[in-house]
């Protein structure tokens, strides 16, 4: 066929109304060639549904480093990129159990409490044993409670003759023991701070929790336990470990929060081998083994097991 002779391209498209005003019309082609002859103008709108979704005048791209979307459907998927994101997700979950949980949610998160109204921070957290200012940080830091006045009886080798104790109690209790007391010995109230009643009535602490002033039913407190009262030899406990080498029983399964150092001082004796009710109690939840009202109701340090072994706590300190 002559290419003159072809009808105008204008007429091929006005039959679709539509005007093909310049070479990128979507609808109206340049012409196909077989071998040397022109087969005319092709108009999409006039072929039958094309087998290709790509229509019938598809051809392949020239070769380039790019890859088209059917190529990138056929290829097996690489699946490096989601083996790295699930590892980072595992390690993410794993190293959840790891951090600190916290005092929100435990026995001494005094929030949702009806009395928990001081103007300048109610509802508060930490206001209830700690404020910023004019605070008594003879106690612990920053103490802002109400501190007890009692006299307490101590365990000590005095009032508890089979005690066989080789360190001295303090006359009183000390620190954080004496802070901790400052509630549950029963005679303060526990919102009793910042100066006042909290709420306009005293609440005080009336089940198992209330220790009372006499101490020689619980475990010694304010106490000094070094490497000079442990093992063999005159003065010593050789039931005791040294708390400087020894390293904590840590629980074989269930969340544990590590600390710096896993001795027994470290751990235990705030590094300044002082037992105190810190030692294995934990207040703010933030070392070894979390709060759990079912597992661990008493913010004990360590609960669990070892090798099929508990009191973890108790053998951490004694070789019994």
């Amino acid at each position: 066929m002559n290419p003159s002779r072809l009808p105008p391209r204008d007429s091929c498209c006005a039959r679709h109304e539509t005007k093909a005003s310049n070479l990128f019309d979507r609808d109206c082609v340049a012409p196909k060639r077989g071998g040397m002859v022109f087969r005319g103008w092709n108009c999409r709108r006039d072929r039958p549904p094309a087998t290709s979704p790509r229509g019938d005048d598809y051809r392949p791209p020239p070769k380039s480093s790019r890859t088209t979307s059917n190529e990138r459907v056929q290829q097996p998927m690489n699946m490096k990129p989601l083996h790295r994101l699930s590892l980072a997700v595992g390690a993410l979950l794993a190293s959840s159990a790891m951090l600190p949980a916290g005092i929100i949610g435990t026995p001494h998160d005094f929030s949702g409490e009806s009395w928990n109204v001081s103007r300048s921070d109610p509802n508060t957290v930490c206001g209830a044993c700690h404020q910023p200012h004019n605070a008594d940080s003879s106690i612990v830091p920053l103490w802002g409670h109400t501190t007890t006045t009692a006299t307490f009886t101590m365990y000590n080798s005095a009032n508890v003759p089979v005690s066989d104790l080789q360190s001295t109690p303090d006359a009183q209790p000390a620190g954080p023991s004496k802070a901790c007391l400052s509630c549950h010995d029963g005679t303060v109230a526990v919102n009793s701070f910042g100066g006042t009643i909290q709420g306009g009535s005293a609440i005080t602490i009336t089940n198992r929790a209330r220790l009372g002033t006499d101490l020689t039913h619980s475990h010694p407190i304010s106490l000094t336990y070094d490497s000079s009262i442990a093992g063999i030899g005159a003065g010593k406990d050789k039931w005791l470990f040294n708390p400087d080498t020894k390293q904590v029983l840590q629980p074989d399964s269930g969340p544990f929060v590590t600390g710096n150092d896993m001795t027994v001082n470290g751990f235990l004796l705030g590094g300044k081998h002082r037992l105190e009710c810190s030692s294995c109690h934990d207040v703010h939840n933030q070392e070894g083994s979390p709060y759990d009202i079912n597992n661990n109701s008493k913010l004990v340090k360590l609960v669990g097991t070892q090798a099929g072994k508990g009191s973890l706590l108790c053998r951490s300190c004694h070789d019994k």
